[in-house]
C-alpha cells in the first residue's frame, strides 16, 4: 500500500466514524452511506446538502503505551472508540492447530498512522522502498500471544494491518471494520535475501539503489497478434476511404478513428514484444505457434548501506505467488540488479525458491554522476524544488531502472550519483506544482568513471514566469515565509501557489497564459502567517509566455480588510471555526460563459472561539459574497458584500430522521424503501433503504432541514406505499429518534405470499407465463401485477391479507384462485393441445419454415395490461401482452401442434420464415372456435386459407433469406 491507498483508506474512515455514533441509549442514528460534508452545496435543500453525511469527532483514547521499542523506534499511538469491542487475532504456527505460543503480534491502525510523520520508514516518492510489514513491524504497537496463541487488539473505524514473529517465521495481514469474528494470521519460514554492491578492488559502495525484479510469464500468440494488427489495419483503411469520399461528413468519424488509432497502437506495441520474444528464442518469422515470454516486474527496491549490503527483509511477502497456468521454468524466477543508468546490466538471476543464503554479489561498473544546475530562462538560480528523472536514449529505459530525484528548496542542483559512462542522457522534469512538466535538451553522460558532468536545466523552458524579492515593511528580506501567490483575470484563476521564499526573499512563480486569458491580470500575494494578515495587490499589464518578468523588490504591507463579522447558527449561538470563503462572480465555461459566484483562491479564514472572523487582503472591482459552512449545520452565502463590510451570517442547524422499525424474518430490508418528501415544497424529497445496524433496523436521514415532511416506505416490487407517515415535524438540531418512528412495526402492514404452481397429478413445475396478483391502488382502483414463476415458485407482498391471482401456463387451463397470506399450492391442470391442419402447405413452402401462431381473442376476465412503473415491471407487462399468443411449427405432416391455454375463439395467423433471419411474411386467417375436449382428446382443425396468398408470402419470405445470405 502507497500514499494513493492510504488517501483513499482515510477518505473511507470518515464515513466509518459515523457507526460510533449509536450509543446504547438509542439516541443516535446508524452512519449515513452518503457522501462527506465537503460535498454540501450552498443551498441544495433536500437534493443536495440534505443528502451529505454526519461528521462526529471522537476523543482519542490511547489504547497501548507509547514510548520506543526494541530497535528505537517510537510507536503510533493506537485510538478508536473505547466502547468497541477488540479484535481478537488467532497466531498459527505453520499450519491451522499449532498456537503460536508468545509470537510477537504488531498493530497498526491506517487511520491513525500520519503517514507525513514518518516518512523515514516510508518512502513515498517510491512505493517500493518500504513493504508495509515493516511499517508495522517497526511503527506498530507490540503486543504478545499467549498460551494459545491469541490476542486482543484494538477495534478499528476502517482498516489495520497485523505483522506477527517468532525466531526465524513471520506473518503478515489485514482486515477492515467487517473483520471475521477471528483474524487469522498463520507464520511461515521468513526470508530474507542480502544483496551487496562492490567497486573493482572489492569494497563495498554506499548509496547505490538496489531492486529485486520477478520474471512474470505471458502468453504471446503470433497468429493472434498478426491477425488482430491486419483486421485493424484493414478497418483503418475502409475508415479512410469513407473519409475520403464523404468529406463534407468526416468529421462524423473522427471519433471512430480516434478509437481505431488507440487499438492500433495497442496491436502495434503487441507486435513489437512477439517479434522479440521470437528472436531471442531463435524463431522463423513464419512460425505461428504460440509460446510464452516474460517480463521483469520490480518486487522492492533498496539502497546499501556503508558497506554496500542492502537487506530485503520478509522476501516472502514480495514475491508473486505462480499462477496455475505459468510454465515450470518460470515458477520462481528472480534478479537483483542495480537500478543506476547504464548502458548494459549485468543482473544477478536466483531462484526465489528457497532465496538464497548467501550474499549475492552486484559489481559497479565505471560511472561518473550527473548534476544538472536549476535556472531560469535568465540563468538565474532556481531554488524552489524541482522533480527529474533520468534517461538514457541509447536504449529503451524499463520503467524500474529509471532514477528519480527530488531537488529541495534552496538546492541548486539536481544530482545523479551514480551514471554510467558513455550514456546519451535526457531528463523528463516538473515541479511539485503538477502543471509545469517538460523535458531537457539531449546531453552526454560521463565518458569516464568518477567524472562529475554539470549541465543547466532551465526551468520550466516553454512557460512564462515572475522573478522577484520580497520584502517586509522595514525593507528586510522576508525570511522563514511561505507567502501565496494568486494571479487572476477576468475569466478566473490563473496561477495559486504557495511558495517558500529564499533566505534573501527570492521567489519564482511559473504560470501558464491560455486562450481564455486576457489582460489586465491582477497579481496578490499574501502572507497569512501572521494576522492581520500583510501582502500586495498589483495590476500586471501583461504576462508574457516563455519569458521572464523581474518584479524587482516587492514590499509587503498590512492587507486591508475585506469583511469581518460573526458566524451564529439559528439560536444566536456563536459557531467556532466556520469555514469563511469569499466569492466572486465570474464568467464560467468556455462556449456560452454564464455569470456564477465562484471561489476566490487563498481568500478564506475561520472564526475564532466566540464565532468572529475577519478576512483580510486586496480586491478587484466586481460583485463578491460570502459562502459561509461548517460540521452539523447548512450552509450559508450572503448576498452582495462591500469591501469592509460588517455582517452576521446565521447557520442553520441541520435535523435529522431517525426511527426503527420492525421487520419480520422473510422481509428482505434492503428491498423497503423510505421516502421523505418535504410539505413546503414537494419537489424536495429524498429516497434511500433502510438500514440493518448492531441488531437494529432503522429509517435514517441525515442532514434534513428543519420542517415539516411525509414519510413513506414502499417495496420496491410495489407501485404504491404500503406505510405513510403524514406532517412528521422536524426542529433545528433534531437529531435523535423521533418519537413518532419507534418501532414501527412492518408486519402490520405487508403480508407475504408464498404460491407453488402444482399440474393434475400433484408435481410442480415451471409456468411459462406470469402469476398474475390483483394490487388494490391508494384511491381504491385494483389492477394486477406480473410476478415471474422461479423453479416453480412465486412469491411476493401485498397490503391485503387475502388477494385473488391468475395462473396461465402453455398447455395448462388458466386458472383464478383466492389465495390467504402464507404458503398456498395452486393446481394449473394440464389441457390437450390443438392441431391445426393446412394440407400441402409444407411441400408449397419447401426450404422455408413455417410457424403457425393461435391468437386468444377471449380473455374471459383476464386484464387487458399489468400495471407497470418500473424496468421489471414493464418487462413483465411486455410479456403479459404476448400471453395471449402460442404457436408451433408445422411440421412433415402439414401439421402444428399448438398448446393452448384456453378454449374459444382464436385467430390463425401463419408467419414464413421464422428463426431464418428476416422479418417473417404473415398471413391472416379466419378465426376459428377451439373445443377443448375433457377428457383430454387432442382437436384438430383445418382452416382454410388462400393458396395464392401462402406462395406469394413463401416467395417474399425466400428472396429476403436469399439476400440476407449473400457477403457483405
Amino acid at each position: 500500500m502507497h500514499r494513493a491507498v492510504l488517501i483513499g483508506v482515510l477518505a473511507v474512515a470518515v464515513l466509518a466514524v459515523g457507526f460510533a455514533l449509536l450509543s446504547d441509549e438509542g439516541s443516535e442514528a446508524p452512519p449515513s452511506l452518503r457522501t462527506s460534508s465537503e460535498d454540501r452545496g450552498a443551498d441544495a435543500g433536500m437534493a443536495g446538502a440534505d443528502a451529505t453525511s454526519s461528521s462526529a469527532t471522537i476523543d482519542p483514547t490511547v489504547l497501548a503505551g507509547d514510548g520506543p521499542d526494541a530497535d528505537g523506534a517510537t510507536r503510533v499511538d493506537v485510538v478508536g472508540d473505547p466502547t468497541a469491542s477488540p479484535v481478537v487475532v488467532q497466531v498459527w504456527r505453520g499450519k491451522e492447530g499449532r498456537p503460536a505460543v508468545r509470537a510477537e503480534v504488531f498493530f497498526l491502525d491506517t487511520g491513525a498512522f500520519d503517514e507525513e510523520e514518518h516518512e523515514d520508514v516510508f518512502g513515498f516518492e517510491d512505493e517500493k522502498a518500504r513493504h508495509w510489514s515493516e511499517v508495522v513491524e517497526q511503527k506498530g504497537v507490540r503486543f504478545l500471544a499467549d498460551q494459545d496463541g491469541r490476542v486482543e487488539v484494538p477495534a478499528v473505524d476502517d482498516h489495520a494491518l497485523i505483522a506477527a514473529r517468532l525466531p526465524g517465521m513471520f506473518g503478515f495481514t489485514d482486515f477492515d471494520e467487517e473483520h471475521d469474528e477471528v483474524e487469522v494470521v498463520t507464520l511461515r519460514a521468513d526470508e530474507t535475501l542480502t544483496v551487496r554492491v562492490v567497486d573493482d578492488e572489492g569494497y563495498g559502495v554506499a548509496a547505490v539503489p538496489v531492486g529485486v525484479l520477478q520474471k512474470i510469464p505471458f502468453r504471446l500468440d503470433p497468429k493472434s497478434a498478426t491477425d488482430n494488427l491486419a483486421r485493424l489495419e484493414k478497418n483503418m483503411q475502409r475508415i479512410r476511404d469513407w473519409m475520403k469520399k464523404n468529406p463534407a461528413q468526416k468529421g462524423r468519424a473522427k471519433g471512430r478513428v480516434q478509437n481505431v488509432e488507440e487499438q492500433l497502437e495497442r496491436a502495434h506495441r503487441q507486435m513489437r514484444r512477439v517479434r522479440q520474444g521470437m528472436s531471442r528464442e531463435g524463431r522463423n518469422p513464419t512460425d505461428m505457434r504460440p509460446f510464452f515470454s516474460s517480463r521483469s516486474e520490480l518486487r522492492a527496491r533498496r539502497e546499501t548501506n556503508t558497506e554496500g549490503v542492502a537487506v530485503f527483509r520478509h522476501f516472502q511477502v514480495h514475491r508473486e505467488w505462480r499462477e496455475k497456468w505459468w510454465p515450470d521454468e518460470y515458477d520462481s524466477r528472480f534478479e537483483a540488479v542495480l537500478l543506476v543508468p547504464l548502458l548494459e546490466r549485468k543482473p544477478v538471476e536466483f531462484s526465489g525458491r528457497p532465496v538464497p543464503e548467501e550474499v549475492l554479489e552486484l559489481k559497479m561498473p565505471p560511472v561518473g554522476s550527473v548534476a544538472l544546475r536549476t535556472v531560469d530562462r535568465d540563468g538565474r538560480p532556481f531554488i524552489h524544488p524541482v522533480r527529474a528523472d533520468l534517461r538514457h536514449l541509447s536504449a529503451p529505459t524499463p520503467r524500474w531502472a529509471i532514477s528519480r530525484v527530488r531537488k529541495e528548496q534552496g538546492a541548486t542542483e539536481i544530482v545523479f550519483p551514480f551514471v554510467g559512462t558513455g550514456l546519451e542522457c535526457r531528463a523528463h522534469c516538473r515541479l511539485d506544482d503538477r502543471d509545469f512538466s517538460w523535458r531537457s535538451e539531449e546531453f552526454l553522460g560521463p565518458v569516464a568513471a568518477g567524472e562529475r558532468v554539470v549541465h543547466d536545466l532551465v526551468v520550466a523552458p516553454a512557460d512564462g514566469m515572475l522573478f522577484g524579492r520580497l520584502l517586509d515593511a522595514e525593507g528586510e528580506p522576508l525570511r522563514d515565509a511561505h507567502p501565496t501567490f494568486l494571479i487572476n483575470c477576468a475569466a478566473g484563476r490563473l496561477e495559486g501557489e504557495e511558495i517558500e521564499l529564499g533566505d534573501d526573499g527570492r521567489f519564482h512563480l511559473p504560470y501558464q497564459v491560455r486562450d481564455k486569458h486576457r489582460a489586465p491580470f491582477h497579481l496578490l500575494i499574501r502572507c497569512d502567517d501572521v494576522s492581520p494578515s500583510v501582502g500586495m495587490s498589483r495590476t500586471l499589464a501583461d504576462l508574457p509566455k516563455a519569458f521572464i518578468t523581474d518584479l524587482g523588490e516587492i514590499r509587503v504591507d498590512a492587507l486591508g480588510t475585506i469583511a469581518r463579522g460573526a458566524v451564529v447558527d439559528d439560536e444566536g449561538v456563536p459557531i467556532e471555526d466556520a469555514h469563511v470563503q469569499l466569492q466572486r462572480e465570474r464568467d464560467v465555461g468556455d462556449d456560452q460563459p454564464k455569470l456564477r459566484f465562484v471561489d476566490e483562491a487563498f481568500l478564506e479564514t475561520h472564526t475564532d472561539e466566540i464565532g468572529l472572523f475577519e478576512l483580510f487582503g486586496e480586491i478587484e472591482p466586481g460583485r463578491y459574497r460570502l459562502r459561509v459552512r461548517t460540521d452539523e449545520h447548512f450552509q450559508a452565502v450572503t448576498t452582495d458584500i462591500r469591501k469592509g463590510q460588517s455582517v452576521e451570517i446565521r447557520l442553520e442547524r441541520k435535523a435529522r430522521v431517525v426511527g426503527t422499525v420492525l421487520a419480520p424474518e422473510w422481509m428482505q430490508r434492503k428491498g423497503i424503501r423510505a421516502e421523505l418528501v418535504s410539505r413546503a415544497d414537494p419537489k424536495r424529497k429524498r429516497e434511500d433503504q433502510i438500514h440493518d445496524y448492531q441488531g437494529n433496523t432503522y429509517i435514517y436521514f441525515d442532514w434534513v432541514r428543519p420542517g415539516a415532511y411525509d414519510l413513506t416506505l414502499r417495496v420496491q416490487q410495489m407501485p404504491d406505499p404500503f406505510l405513510r407517515i403524514d406532517n412528521l415535524v422536524l426542529e433545528p438540531g433534531q437529531l435523535g429518534m423521533h418519537p413518532r418512528l419507534q418501532e414501527l412495526d412492518l408486519g402490520l402492514y405487508l403480508h407475504r405470499f408464498e404460491v407453488l404452481a402444482r399440474d393434475e397429478r400433484g408435481q410442480q413445475f415451471q409456468p411459462n407465463r406470469p402469476l398474475l396478483a390483483r394490487v388494490r391502488r391508494p384511491d381504491g382502483q385494483t389492477g394486477y401485477v406480473g410476478h415471474p414463476w422461479r423453479k416453480g415458485r412465486v412469491e411476493f407482498l401485498s397490503t391485503d391479507a387475502q388477494t385473488d391471482v391468475i395462473a396461465m401456463a402453455e398447455g395448462h387451463a388458466t386458472r383464478r384462485t383466492v389465495i390467504a397470506a402464507g404458503r398456498n399450492e395452486l393446481q394449473i391442470p394440464t389441457i390437450p393441445p390443438v392441431d391445426v391442419h393446412f394440407p400441402g402447405l409444407r411441400a408449397l413452402a419447401g426450404q422455408v419454415e413455417v410457424q403457425v401462431v393461435l391468437e386468444r381473442m377471449e380473455l374471459d376476465g383476464m386484464p387487458d395490461e399489468l400495471l407497470a412503473w418500473d424496468g421489471g415491471s414493464k418487462r413483465i407487462s411486455g410479456w403479459y401482452a404476448k400471453g395471449k399468443y402460442t404457436a408451433a411449427m408445422l411440421d412433415e405432416s402439414d401439421t402444428a401442434r399448438v398448446k393452448v391455454t384456453s378454449g374459444g375463439a382464436h385467430r390463425v395467423i401463419v408467419r414464413f420464415g421464422i428463426g431464418q433471419g428476416i422479418r417473417p411474411p404473415a398471413m391472416i386467417l379466419e378465426p376459428i372456435t377451439l373445443r377443448i375436449d375433457a377428457a383430454g382428446a387432442v382437436a384438430r382443425f383445418t382452416p382454410a386459407f388462400d393458396r395464392k396468398a401462402a406462395q406469394d408470402s413463401i416467395a417474399d419470405a425466400a428472396q429476403k433469406i436469399a439476400a440476407n445470405a449473400e457477403p457483405r
